[in-house]
């Protein structure tokens, strides 16, 4: 029963939740079915092993405003952002830089937003995610981000997904890092949940 897991286990029932809604909105977006498969990582290191030291990878920061604080990181490798950029800009406008960028930032804001309703809609909290930003960091950078954040936040989720589209499959980072509010609000939802 949901009731009696710990909060990182409840928060992990959560974000699935979560994650079918945000595989509903990119495949709104993108007009085509996306399914989805998603392991959960603890720590940042087997999360980002998988990506070389040096490639400059796109990440996106949502601050996240309201009864629920806190920091919602979306990275994509080259590899992903190429992809992404390759079912929804044609000819010279793939090429394009800036077309590229906002791409990104509306898709963080369709994950994201998608996320957030979760969150609020289940924790019966008045919560939203902030515009995003963009940097583009190294592996070594994206680590001391994270495990900065892991003494800065009360819970940290990290997240590794794979959405599969028709033919192709992008697999970015999600991580999620709270404020100690979340312990209450999601034992407050376990308590509703088991009622």
């Amino acid at each position: 029963m949901i009731k009696d897991l710990s909060i990182e286990d409840a928060a992990n029932v959560l974000m699935y939740k979560a994650f079918e809604h945000s595989a509903s909105s990119f495949s709104q977006f993108l007009g085509k079915k996306v399914t989805f498969d998603v392991s959960h990582k603890i720590g940042a290191e087997p999360l980002l092993g998988h990506l070389p030291l040096d490639e400059r990878l796109n990440l996106l920061i949502s601050e996240l405003r309201g009864d629920l604080k806190g920091i919602c990181y979306l990275v994509f490798s080259q590899e992903d952002t190429k992809q992404i950029v390759g079912e929804q800009l044609m000819g010279s406008f793939a090429q394009n830089s800036e077309l590229q960028d906002a791409l990104l930032m509306e898709l963080d804001n369709i994950l994201t937003a998608s996320f957030v309703t979760v969150l609020a809609n289940e924790l019966k909290v008045s919560t939203h995610a902030y515009v995003p930003r963009l940097k583009r960091v190294n592996r070594l950078e994206l680590f001391s981000i994270l495990k900065s954040d892991e003494l800065i936040y009360h819970l940290t989720q990290k997240f590794k997904v794979v959405y599969f589209i028709e033919g192709i499959q992008i697999s970015p980072i999600f991580t999620w890092a709270f404020d100690t509010q979340i312990s209450r609000y999601i034992s407050q939802w376990q308590e509703k949940l088991s009622s």
